[in-house]
């Protein structure tokens, strides 16, 4: 399962991003002040370099092995460059499942993970998110008014591979439109705002997944919702902080809705004051 969640990350990764996964520690031949195992992954445009921790940055005690060395060799890892680490390099998008499983591998065959537990993961936080096991890939966010507690916005992020949030629901012909139109391997996105909604929605990126993913986490927070860049902040009021519902937005013709406490704001897609500032 972490070599599916890891393929989806290494997809979502973009230049402004790097992922580093270290062993926090090792049964058997770690100190108590851990080790500097690691592989780390970084994009350039459509490729990728991939790089497994060199001699230079290992401590006295915790160098690399004969067997260790070949075991590098035989997981396609070339030998150190000027940055000093193993590494393998993509100039186009490379097989995410294979890159995936020869880095776990790595960390398991080379540098001593014994299981999931002792692995740590560092990057943004969208990235590092989707290596969360604990969590569904995909997800359905509702929040509620912070009046009445109704839910008018509806966040739904469909993973590669999965349906939509009631399927069983849905008419044949639903089923069967939804199935024609759409990539069953990309990330899916559906809202519902307060005043309009996207249907059944369109395929994004992988990057943009792993934002929106993030952004609906709970607790839902207006910071973290305002990041992911949807037009209506899925009801929230950028003042007040909380979201609320179309009856306590009360929207006029025009879309331009107003909140209890007089916060304005416009539901319209095509416009946002926020474009103005």
């Amino acid at each position: 399962m972490l070599i599916e969640r890891l393929a989806l990350a290494l997809e979502a990764l973009d230049e402004t991003q790097s992922l580093t996964i270290s062993r926090t520690g090792s049964s058997g031949f770690v100190s108590e002040s851990g080790s500097n195992r690691f592989v780390q992954f970084v994009r350039f445009g459509p490729g990728l370099r991939a790089e497994s921790v060199g001699e230079r940055y290992l401590d006295d005690g915790d160098e690399l092995t004969a067997e260790q060395l070949h075991q590098l060799e035989a997981l396609g890892w070339l030998p150190p460059d000027e940055g000093g680490n193993y590494w393998a390099q993509w100039a186009e998008a490379p097989p995410f499942q294979d890159v995936a499983a020869t880095a776990l591998q790595t960390l398991q065959q080379v540098h001593g993970v014994e299981h999931v537990e002792q692995l740590d993961f560092s990057g943004s936080g969208p990235i590092v998110s989707l290596l969360d096991l604990s969590s569904d890939l995909g997800l359905v966010a509702r929040p509620t008014c912070a009046v009445c507690g109704k839910s008018d916005s509806v966040v739904e992020l469909i993973a590669p591979g999965q349906r939509p949030d009631g399927w069983d629901t849905w008419s044949s012909d639903a089923q069967d439109a939804y199935s024609t139109r759409f990539d069953p391997g990309s990330w899916h996105f559906i809202s519902r705002g307060i005043v309009r909604n996207s249907g059944s929605g369109l395929d994004i990126s992988a990057t943009k997944a792993a934002v929106i993913r993030h952004a609906f986490h709970e607790p839902l927070l207006f910071e973290a919702v305002h990041g992911a860049g949807l037009y209506d902040d899925a009801g929230f009021c950028a003042e007040c902080k909380v979201p609320y519902c179309k009856t306590h937005w009360d929207p006029d013709d025009g879309s331009w809705g107003t909140c209890p406490h007089g916060h304005c704001r416009s539901f319209d897609p095509h416009w946002s004051r926020y474009d103005y500032e």
